[in-house]
């Protein structure tokens, strides 16, 4: 098995050397080793194939000079002293000087690699092969590929299965005609492309990323097969140029030297270029050309090419405009960032941002991003159909109202629980602290509402759960059993899991009506919500990649200030002097506050100095999100008297909060579950 790692790998080629290749998809649990033999601002797929090297100890790789990054890897990997570990150059244009020069490299590819195996080249078990992944850019490939493989006994059909599917890795479904989610942006992998699936379980997921959309165009098919046309006109082992001009005697190499009969290798030595392929009046120089061709030109570009005008075709649904459009970004890589800077202006089709470096370190949040962004595209209908509900003659007949329900909002530092009667009302509430199990909070909270309620759990039409621990909390009752509850219950009630976006933006309407803008900052993060005029999400942005600016930011602080974070909400309002905190990391900015300290900077300086950092970068998050007023905000930090008013400050802003404020996810979850 021959291992690749890129779409301009010409996979075909090991096809007609009757070997299989794999594309490379690697999803660590960490960068153990990747660090410690590489810069640590690797991008995170160079390091995910670094770790997948030498986890599995594979011996036979095709990298290709793609970016600098794949050539760090290189650099890496050969002092490993693989059996076969081959660096293929890539040209950054596609004209015919380019063209020649990839088909030279591809039939160097070839002699290397049969060298190494001993084994014997059949450029029909190749071209078959290579037809066979592009039929779907014709609707003649069928013909066409009985034609070239009768040409020859040589292509048999395991020799064309060694290199299918590699075409397209996709998680496509048979939906005919179903709505389209494309993925885009730097790879993702496949298990972006489930979460994906799984958000939107009805449409068609297309994989559009660098590593994934190898999907020949219009005309490919044709291309290759006229290579083998029986007494196609040869001239010798040349090739005709696109200018109409004769290349005699073979290709020409970038630096304007002639190669006679043919390609020259790596090495210099001559190859076999210039032999005719029996059967038809072409040379396997003929074929290497024509396969540099459609890797060149039949393919979408990827962002390190010089000419990227076709990466607007990505963007479009195979019928229309897309449902959504996931974008995609590598840590530590900028080629995809420039794209998305771009795409990000379009209001024709909704776009959400994730960033992963392959690793299962935001797993969690990458998840709740594109559960919500399914729900803001109207996924939720989709959601619904795939949704655990026991009762189900409750769920088809459409009743919009029942006696009551229940929202319970699973975060980080609280776990948050709200009836409501059919009259919209709240008639229970509670708030604990999550603790070290989110089950049995939820559990907890949802009991002590149902008391403050004065009703059983029996009397609930409905439940929702909502925040980090959703799916976690939609697994107990309030009975006590750690299962799950639409199972146990007897009588009906239905469970389901909705995002924290969703819930923030219909418990804030109900609270405040006005709101168009919905700042939450709780435990663990912190994001904001762009409301349409009917109340739905229009966007939504999330800092969740660590604890800055969120509560657990200030929670830290106050403990290195020994002091209570009630003291702390107040305390930053009687400040004289203007403190910057300089550093809103939680580690760094506790050893900024410690400084201070020793310095006597009077305390209520300090916190206010905190106070700005989080409004600062709350005020970010609003840019970035284009929010606009009336804010609310959300979420435990709305209790902070002091991070409030320098909100409204750096906004220049009122922001409206409510007594009720840190409810406003399980009010939302509440909302939900009363009305569906």
């Amino acid at each position: 098995m021959i291992y690749t790692s890129c779409k301009y790998v010409p996979v075909e080629i090991f096809a007609g050397f009757g070997e299989k290749a794999e594309r490379l998809d690697p999803h660590p649990a960490s960068f153990s080793c990747a660090d410690g033999c590489s810069h640590p601002n690797l991008c995170g797929f160079a390091k995910a194939i670094i770790e997948e090297v030498k986890a599995r100890k594979i011996r036979e790789l095709i990298l290709v000079d793609c970016c600098d990054a794949m050539r760090r890897t290189y650099d890496v990997l050969k002092q490993d002293e693989m059996d076969f570990l081959y660096f293929l150059p890539l040209p950054h244009k596609t004209g015919e000087r380019e063209i020649r020069y990839f088909a030279a490299q591809l039939q160097a590819l070839k002699d290397k690699y049969e060298a190494y195996s001993g084994r014997p080249f059949s450029v029909r078990a190749a071209a078959a092969a290579l037809l066979e992944g592009v039929k779907d850019a014709s609707e003649d490939a069928d013909a066409l590929l009985e034609g070239v493989k009768a040409a020859s006994e040589d292509a048999a059909d395991t020799d064309v299965r060694a290199a299918k599917g590699q075409t397209q890795e996709t998680v496509e479904t048979e939906a005919g005609g179903a709505e389209e989610v494309v993925v885009m942006g730097a790879h993702g992998g496949g298990k972006v492309l489930k979460s994906v699936q799984a958000a939107f379980p009805k449409a068609v997921v297309r994989d559009a990323t660098c590593s994934g959309n190898r999907v020949f165009a219009e005309g490919a098919a044709e291309a290759v097969a006229a290579v083998f046309a029986p007494g196609a006109a040869c001239a010798a082992g040349g090739q005709q140029a696109a200018d109409g001009q004769q290349t005699p005697g073979g290709q020409q190499t970038p630096d304007g030297q002639q190669i006679p009969g043919g390609q020259q290798t790596a090495d210099g030595q001559q190859a076999a270029g210039g032999q005719q392929i029996p059967g038809c009046g072409q040379t396997e120089a003929d074929f290497f050309r024509a396969y540099a061709e459609l890797l060149l030109k039949k393919l979408p570009p990827c962002m390190r090419m010089l000419d990227i005008r076709e990466r607007g075709s990505l963007a479009a649904g195979e019928g229309g405009r897309p449902r959504g459009i996931v974008y995609h970004t590598m840590r530590f890589c900028d080629y995809y960032s420039f794209e998305y800077a771009e795409m990000k202006n379009r209001e024709d089709v909704p776009l959400l941002k994730i960033e992963t470096d392959t690793t299962p370190l935001s797993a969690g949040q990458i998840k709740t991003r594109i559960e919500a962004f399914a729900e803001m595209t109207g996924g939720e209908r989709d959601m619904e159909a795939a949704a655990h509900t026991v009762n189900k003659a409750r769920a088809e007949s459409g009743e919009a109202r029942y006696k009551y329900a229940a929202g319970i909002d699973s975060g980080s530092a609280s776990t948050d629980a709200v009836i409501l009667d059919g009259k919209l009302e709240i008639v229970g509430s509670a708030v604990i602290p999550t603790g070290m199990s989110a089950s049995r909070s939820a559990r907890l909270a949802l009991q002590t509402a149902l008391k403050q309620a004065g009703i059983s759990e029996s009397e609930l039409g409905n439940v929702v759960t909502t925040g980090y621990g959703r799916e976690v909390a939609g697994k107990t009752g309030a009975s006590g059993a750690v299962e799950n509850a639409i199972d146990a219950s007897s009588d009906g009630t239905a469970w389901k899991a909705v995002t924290e976006i969703t819930c923030h933006a219909r418990g804030a309407r109900y609270l405040y009506p006005e709101v168009r803008t919905v700042i939450d900052i709780g435990g663990q993060d912190s994001k904001v919500i762009r409301l349409a005029d009917d109340g739905s999400v229009a966007s939504f942005v999330m800092n969740d990649k660590c604890a800055a600016g969120t509560g657990r930011f200030l929670e830290m602080q106050a403990r290195a200030l020994d002091i209570t974070l009630d003291k702390m909400s107040r305390a930053g309002l009687d400040w004289k002097n203007a403190v910057r905190i300089s550093n809103m990391c939680t580690v760094f900015a506790e050893s900024e506050v410690v400084s201070l300290v020793a310095r006597d900077v009077p305390l209520p300086d300090i916190i206010h100095g905190l106070n700005v950092a989080v409004a600062e970068k709350t005020a970010s998050l609003v840019a970035r999100s284009r929010g606009v007023a009336p804010f609310m905000l959300t979420g435990g930090v709305s209790k902070n008297e002091g991070v409030v008013q320098c909100l409204r400050e750096v906004l220049g802003e009122p922001v409206h909060t409510s007594a009720r404020s840190q409810l406003c996810g399980a009010i939302g979850a509440a909302l939900i579950a009363m009305t569906q």
